[in-house]
């Protein structure tokens, strides 16, 4: 420490003054010299925040302090929702930064950061009320009864009631309330037409929608209608104002007349059917009708027959009906192929003829109930040898030889009642046909022999 005198003091020890002015009043005796120390003032805080209106979200912000550096500073929250973040203490100039809580409530608040002897105001607003209901729409039975609507609230402060807008609904619990809640009431049976009343509740308009105390009788519960359809008359019998709808589940079934109101009757048309049987339901006055209408497929198939060549091929058949009208098909023949053999709506039915390896042949298809006649040529070529042949007046014997390739069928026949058929009236492949002419008594004759289609011409010389 400096050496200090009673006589003087330099200037690079006055700030000491304040600590040994006892000690020199004490060692200089009766000497007159007064020392004094800095006055109060030379270590005052400034304090500025750059935010001290806050929303009722919350927020930061930030103090900012001036004062000399050799003076400390402490800093406090008047209020838990304010939140020093940064150094709460110092020395010389310095920041503290500060977080301000969401106020859930209505009311706006104030509150202060004090710093030394530094008061510094903060005011943050307060967060609207928010009112919800667990329901805005409540069914109720024609007989009654009681139901509860749950009010939530954003904050215990926030007020609010419920009351009734129609004589048959009463407020039973909870006309009024803060915060969450619950409001119970109460709706009276009803006698007639449905009706409708409201509650306001919270704020909130709650409609109450109650049944007609009707009751509905119609004296038919089911129809059978034939495919061509037509129209359905349902009675309905009920009291004076209570209304009835009609609803159809189906497009083929629609309302002639309809809604209405007190005893009356419902019309209904049912369209045509060109389609399987089929069944729907109407409801009529909220009482279910059975509407069941018998099938009216009907089908068009072409063409009604094929000439096929004998080497084989295919066809196509066309069935045209309604949608989902069943059909099966069948071949008469071994020969014809028929892949699909049902299904249902239009289609087109392809088939499949073999090689034909003998004379021409006739089978037919079975399509939709309707016939499909298939012919199809033969592959056999014949030839007769010889191809005709002249007899004598006196008869005999005569033969012919059938020439073919393959193992093609043939037959043999005549008219003629002198010509008789030996052997060979049929075969197959290559044969001989056998024959006998009788004796000619008169004048000169001709006859045929008809042979795998071929004429042989037979002549006979006259006496």
């Amino acid at each position: 420490m400096a050496n200090l005198t009673c006589g003087s003091f330099d200037s690079r020890s006055e700030y000491l003054v304040w600590l040994v002015v006892p000690i020199l009043f004490s060692a200089c005796g009766s000497s007159s010299q007064t020392l004094t120390a800095p006055p109060p003032a030379r270590c005052g805080v400034q304090a500025q925040a750059d935010s001290s209106t806050f929303p009722s979200a919350g927020g930061t912000g930030t103090l900012r302090l001036t004062t000399n550096r050799e003076c400390a500073w402490s800093a406090q929250s008047g209020a838990a929702w304010v939140k020093l973040a940064g150094p709460a203490s110092g020395q010389g100039d310095g920041t503290v930064k500060f977080t301000v809580d969401p106020n859930s409530d209505p009311p706006a608040r104030t509150a202060a950061i004090t710093v030394n002897d530094v008061r510094l105001e903060l005011s943050q607003q307060g967060r609207p009320c928010e009112l919800a209901v667990s329901s805005e729409r409540e069914l109720v039975e024609p007989a009654g009864g009681d139901r509860t609507v749950r009010v939530t609230a954003t904050s215990e402060q926030c007020a609010w009631t419920a009351t009734a807008a129609v004589p048959w609904i009463a407020v039973t619990a909870g006309a009024r309330g803060t915060g969450s809640g619950s409001v119970s009431f109460h709706v009276a049976a009803a006698a007639g037409p449905p009706r409708t009343g409201t509650l306001t509740i919270a704020g909130h308009v709650v409609h109450v929608e109650q049944g007609a105390g009707c009751t509905y009788t119609t004296p038919t519960a089911a129809f059978n209608l034939a495919s061509s359809g037509g129209s359905l008359t349902v009675p309905i019998d009920t009291a004076q104002d209570c209304g009835w709808t009609v609803q159809s589940s189906v497009p083929w079934i629609t309302a002639v007349s309809g809604p209405g109101s007190g005893s009356g009757q419902a019309v209904l048309a049912v369209a045509a059917n060109t389609s399987p049987a089929r069944q729907a339901s109407v409801v009529v006055a909220g009482q279910t009708i059975t509407v069941s209408q018998a099938g009216g497929c009907t089908y068009a198939v072409s063409p009604d027959a094929y000439n096929l060549p004998p080497a084989g091929s295919s066809g196509l058949v066309t069935v045209t009906t309604g949608e989902g009208c069943p059909w099966i098909g069948t071949s008469g023949a071994e020969w014809i192929s028929l892949p699909v053999t049902s299904g249902t709506g239009s289609a087109a039915v392809q088939f499949t003829v073999a090689p034909n390896p003998g004379i021409a042949r006739t089978s037919s298809l079975s399509v939709a109930g309707d016939t499909v006649t298939v012919v199809q040529a033969s592959a056999c070529e014949f030839a007769l040898s010889p191809p005709s042949m002249t007899q004598e007046a006196s008869g005999g014997g005569g033969a012919v030889l059938v020439i073919v390739s393959g193992s093609c069928t043939w037959s043999a026949r005549t008219n003629e009642s002198w010509i008789t058929l030996l052997s060979g009236t049929s075969g197959a492949g290559g044969g001989l046909v056998q024959f006998l002419v009788a004796a000619n008594g008169g004048a000169a004759r001709d006859g045929v022999i008809v042979i795998a289609g071929h004429a042989f011409a037979v002549h006979q010389a006259g006496q």
